[in-house]
């Protein structure tokens, strides 16, 4: 493998890093090598992640050093957005950042674990009628403050924990309540609603 190709990858991946969160997929580096070969392209990623340039973080996608996990965990399942105790540290409404650690709503029917060296990314299953109430902040899909509290009960009630205890470490009173009540609408277990309404003051 020519030394050239290397060279040119290393120099096309600082140079697109910054934009792209420090995570690229197999398709971004094939075209900065600018091969057709799957063969040359794929030694060449072989070789960066033997030298510890990349990190591969799952078939078909690496990261350098730093990286976004936000990002990376937008790249690995599109339809999915930040939520629970990650949205709520982003925008302010608790305390305590959960480190190491992302929390993610996805509408595939397991919950799933990826490790990276920042940290695991959580992917929590939700069904499709409840998959709502995120906005896109650049390329990131993340929860309104409202949608991410409800989430936090909603999986706090089916047994997952967080680095905060949600029934007592959350400012409420900061939530808006008429988009919690139209949220909860949504919700068609009853047993599910009175438990959030009653934690919510909704």
């Amino acid at each position: 493998m020519k030394k050239e190709l290397i060279i040119t990858v290393i120099e096309g991946i600082n140079r697109f890093k910054a934009g792209m969160g420090g995570v690229f997929g197999y398709s971004d580096l094939s075209n900065i090598m600018g091969t057709y070969s799957t063969v040359t392209n794929s030694r060449a990623i072989q070789k960066l992640v033997k030298a510890k340039i990349l990190t591969r973080i799952q078939r078909g996608f690496y990261v350098t050093r730093p990286f976004d996990l936000f990002t990376l965990s937008q790249r690995l399942a599109p339809d999915s957005y930040i939520s629970m105790d990650s949205a709520l540290a982003q925008r302010g409404f608790i305390g305590t950042i959960p480190k190491e650690r992302l929390s993610v709503v996805w509408m595939k029917p397991r919950a799933k674990k990826i490790k990276t060296p920042n940290g695991d990314i959580i992917y929590c299953s939700l069904s499709a009628d409840l998959f709502f109430g995120f906005e896109m902040q650049g390329a990131i899909a993340m929860a309104t403050p409202e949608k991410a509290f409800i989430d936090m009960l909603y999986f706090y009630t089916k047994g997952r924990r967080f680095v905060i205890d949600p029934l007592t470490e959350v400012d409420v009173s900061r939530l808006n309540k008429k988009s919690v009540n139209a949220y909860l609408k949504k919700y068609k277990n009853p047993k599910f609603v009175k438990f959030a309404r009653r934690i919510l003051n909704a």
